[in-house]
């Protein structure tokens, strides 16, 4: 993806995304557009992550709101990332009711008993909000030599945890990096459209007639999901199992050619 196209990209989330976007994304979009002139790649910070506006979650009874980061880089012509690594989250307002029994007893436990790490992340996610859930579109590990080995499981893939920063813990699981699961590249437009339908389904209904919205999806899905999709395709027609292609791909350019 070129760096025009990327910057585009970002506009696009700018001008369909206005709505349900917290204050300060739209200077986290712009951020990321002046990043697009010295490299080709989405790059929005865990610091500064964009921010959606929250929105009612009847199975929690309570309100829920999305962020999400990422830098997903492309190189040379090849048309896959050569990095992915794009974390959603889910947050939620803390009160005492919604407590994990855990949570509880370390509240309710004499100072000399409780859990000072989790004590202090209950004290402070009363005025940030808390974690409820991450997924993490990535791009697996690959390492240089003459027999390049990856992280176990699909090159592209999707998994719920992993390596949580401090303002996650201890609410999600220190780290558990599988099952890694096999998905197609993503990218941040493909990523707010995900947002976009579950959380604001309104909203994407307009979003799916709208001719500037879809050129948009249509630009990120032209590029790394039409060619890992080509590829895998492929791997059928040579008659290979395309599941063990996507657990030990050789799905760049580059290592093709090798």
């Amino acid at each position: 993806m070129s760096p025009s196209q990327i910057r585009k990209g970002l506009q696009e989330v700018r001008r369909s995304m206005g709505s349900v976007l917290r204050d300060g994304a739209l200077a986290v979009i712009a951020e990321a557009e002046a990043k697009t002139y010295s490299s080709r790649a989405f790059v929005i910070y865990p610091e500064a992550p964009l921010a959606f506006a929250p929105v009612p979650y009847g199975e929690l009874a309570r309100d829920v709101w999305v962020d999400l980061y990422c830098d997903v880089r492309w190189e040379g012509d090849d048309p896959l990332p050569s990095q992915q690594d794009l974390k959603i989250r889910v947050w939620t307002d803390i009160d005492e009711p919604f407590l994990h029994p855990h949570e509880r007893a370390a509240l309710e436990a004499s100072p000399c008993e409780g859990d000072p790490v989790l004590l202090d992340a209950i004290e402070t996610a009363r005025y940030g909000g808390r974690v409820i859930h991450r997924c993490h579109y990535d791009r697996a590990n690959v390492e240089d030599g003459p027999t390049p080995r990856s992280q176990p499981g699909p090159r592209f893939h999707l998994q719920f945890g992993g390596e949580p920063r401090d303002d996650e813990f201890p609410w999600l699981t220190r780290v558990i990096s599988i099952p890694r699961l096999p998905a197609p590249p993503i990218d941040l437009v493909l990523a707010c459209d995900i947002v976009a339908s579950n959380f604001y389904p309104d909203l994407h209904q307009k979003l799916v007639g709208d001719s500037q919205w879809t050129a948009a999806v249509k630009r990120s899905e032209g590029g790394a999901l039409r060619s890992y999709l080509e590829r895998s395709l492929q791997a059928i027609q040579r008659d290979e199992c395309v599941l063990h292609y996507w657990d030990n791909p050789a799905l760049t350019e580059r290592e093709r050619d090798e």
